[in-house]
């Protein structure tokens, strides 16, 4: 009989199936739980680092607005450290000493203190004060300065097309949302009185969700593209020939357009074009 060794498998044999995968196992399970310790020793590390970053920024009670206007600002003036160290009141040779890579670098080292080093807590203060107050001058200035602009560019006949999707829409303000491409709330907020107050108030910029410029002229954008759609659709109306049947749509286009001018044929030819008038 062949020899056995003590646990009774012949000498020479591979180790059972059942063993070899139960250490493989195990290897696979040390290997992962090492790897889960350093994820969190990593998790800890930047967590530390963010409360760090949040405890500076809470000392100087600046918001996530605030940082990215400090981008701006640095943006505005293209990174020209004369300036940037004249209207944020900080030292110039700091600045030179550590030159912020980009707009956000430039925040995070303003705010952290890193171009007011060995300034008196006084001092600072005053930095971070100056700051806010440049920063809510600027946006006072821009939310101006936006709003005359917007205001400027709406006549009353701007303001007679807009009203058509408030019209058009049955005053459903998330209807209208939907179709403006803003969020509903924002309506809802500060509703319309009715079609024309509607009108004026989103030419007016105050249903616009974001504040920036870009918002604003995507907003103008998104009307300018519905009024030209509309008058588009009354163009081809009035120039399609006639084959003895009125298309729904475009009864519905006409109509809305004749209740708009409150029945006025006079003002309805030069909509699409015409001239002269309805009227024998």
């Amino acid at each position: 009989a062949a020899t056995r060794s003590k646990r009774g498998r012949p000498p020479g044999l591979p180790p059972s199936q059942p063993g070899r995968l139960q250490r493989q196992r195990g290897a696979e399970l040390r290997a992962k739980a090492a790897e889960l310790k350093g994820m969190a020793e990593s998790l800890l590390e930047k967590a530390g680092k963010l409360r760090a970053i949040k405890r500076r920024q809470d000392e100087g009670r600046v918001q996530q607005s605030d940082i990215e206007w400090v981008s701006q600002v640095y943006k505005d003036y293209s990174g020209d450290v004369d300036k940037l160290a004249k209207v944020c009141g900080v030292q110039r040779e700091l600045l030179e000493k550590h030159p912020p890579k980009d707009a956000a670098d430039f925040s995070r080292k303003i705010l952290a203190g890193t171009y007011s080093s060995g300034a008196s807590e006084a001092e600072k203060a005053s930095v971070r004060h100056r700051l806010k107050e440049a920063l809510q001058d600027k946006k006072s200035k821009l939310r101006r300065t936006t709003t005359k602009e917007m205001q400027g560019v709406a006549s009353d006949a701007e303001v007679n097309m807009v009203a058509v999707l408030y019209t058009n829409a049955g005053g459903d303000l998330e209807r209208i949302a939907e179709i403006i491409g803003i969020g509903a709330e924002v309506l809802q907020r500060n509703p319309p009185v009715d079609a024309r107050d509607f009108g004026r108030k989103l030419l007016a910029g105050q249903y616009t969700e974001e504040s920036s410029e870009a918002a604003k002229k995507n907003l103008r954008d998104q009307i300018a593209n519905q009024l030209r759609r509309q008058v588009s659709m009354l163009r081809r109306t009035a120039t399609r020939e006639y084959s003895g049947e009125a298309r729904s749509e475009d009864v519905e286009a006409l109509a809305q357009v004749y209740l708009q001018h409150c029945g006025d044929l006079e003002r309805l030819p030069p909509l699409w074009g015409g001239r002269g008038s309805f009227l024998p």
